[in-house]
Order: structure tokens, then sequence, then C-alpha cells
């Protein structure tokens, strides 16, 4: 035991005996508030980056805008992120994270039916994918993949690998229970994924031409598109 650990013990009036489970008790509360107090600071700084990237592509964003905006330093900016590029993809783990964290509890739930666990899980891609910034972001992400092939590996490890893992399993047991189509992964990927991607494009390229909305983005909605799902992929 160091002897500067020592003197912790004797300022917080702890007998070493059991001043590690005191200690460790003490402190706790204090432990919790900073991880939420730096986890909220982490979502603020991801939704500036985010912004920035929307605004002005990968190759015309910067770590010292998004420091600006974020009203921090560009020192502390490199606490939460190591580069340019960890920045677009940790900042889009985290955009994305509450839709894959529910996603990976349907997967883990085996008390609710596969049927209606896949009915959430169609309402939570959707949420992925344009309820947040990764629809947004797709040209951004293929050309910055395409230059920077570390963005497409770590995108493909922090966010797609995370997405498809919970999907397949949820889809496996909703065709184990007899309710849906015996489709492949890639074939479940592709119908479930495939429409989201095109209302994505679609609604990049239609954003500031209003007029177009109407034709172009009706029935793209969460319900719609569980909807949708359910029709196409539900046994007759």
């Amino acid at each position: 035991m160091s002897l500067s650990f020592l003197i912790c013990l004797s300022a917080n009036n702890l007998p070493i005996g059991r001043a590690v489970p005191d200690l460790l008790t003490a402190r706790l509360p204090l432990y919790g508030k900073l991880v939420e107090e730096q986890t909220l600071r982490r979502r603020q700084v991801a939704q500036c980056a985010l912004r920035v990237f929307m605004e002005r592509g990968y190759a015309g964003a910067s770590m010292s805008e998004v420091a600006r905006r974020a009203e921090i330093s560009k020192a502390s900016l490199y606490h939460h992120f190591t580069s340019k590029e960890d920045m677009l993809v940790q900042a889009l783990t985290v955009d994305t994270g509450d839709a894959l964290s529910a996603l990976e509890r349907l997967a883990m739930d085996r008390e609710t039916p596969a049927e209606h666990r896949l009915l959430e899980a169609f309402g939570y891609a959707h949420d992925a994918i344009l309820s947040g910034s990764m629809g947004r972001l797709l040209t951004v992400l293929a050309q910055a993949g395409r230059d920077v092939p570390e963005i497409a590996r770590g995108f493909h490890e922090k966010v797609i690998v995370r997405f498809r893992s919970a999907l397949v399993s949820i889809y496996a047991d909703a065709i184990a229970d007899g309710t849906f189509r015996d489709l492949t992964p890639r074939e479940m990927e592709q119908v479930i994924v495939g429409p989201l991607l095109s209302i994505s494009l679609t609604s990049s390229l239609v954003q500031n031409a209003t007029e177009l909305h109407a034709s172009n983005l009706s029935g793209t909605d969460r319900d719609s598109y569980v909807a949708l799902m359910t029709k196409l992929l539900r046994k007759e």
C-alpha cells in the first residue's frame, strides 16, 4: 500500500482495515456524476462535429472549427477524439448509440415474443439511419471512406457490425417462430436496409427543393416503414 494512499485514508478518517470499500462507496456518487457529465459533454461535442461535417463535408471540416463551435480548446477536443478521422467515426457512433443499444437489448431479450421484437427492431433501424445524422452523412461517409480507409474500417466495426449482428439475431428468432420469411442474413439486410438508404439519398437530393418533398418523401415516416417491412417479410 503506497504512502500517498495511506495519506488519502488518513485525510478521510478511514481505518485501513475497511478503508478501501468505505472509500470507494463514498466516492461512487461523485464518480457516477462525473461520468454522466463527461458523457453528456462528449455527446454535445459530437453533435457540433456532425454539424460541421454536414455543412462542410469531410475535406472542409476541421478540428479547429469543431472546437470553436463546441466552445472548448483544440487540446480539449483531442481529449475526446484523436484525429479528424476518429472524430467522424466516434461522433456517428455517439449519434446512433441509443438506437444501436436498443437493438442490442432487443436481441438479448428472451421474454418478449420474437415478432414484437422484430417490429420494434424495424423502428430502431429507421431511427438509426434516418432520425439521426447517419443518413444525412452517407455521401460524406462514402467519400471519406474512399479517401481514408481507416474511416471505412472504423465505421464498419463500431456501427455496421453492431447493427447487423443485432438484426440477424432478432430476425433469426422470428424465423424460428414461423412468423417471418426464411431469408439469409444477407437477403434480410438488403430488404431492411435498402429502403432506408434509398429514402436517405432521396431526402438529401430534394432537401432544398421543398416542392418535391410531398411526391418523393411521403410514406417514409417510421410507422409507414415498419408497416412496409411487415408486409414484405411476414409469412402470408
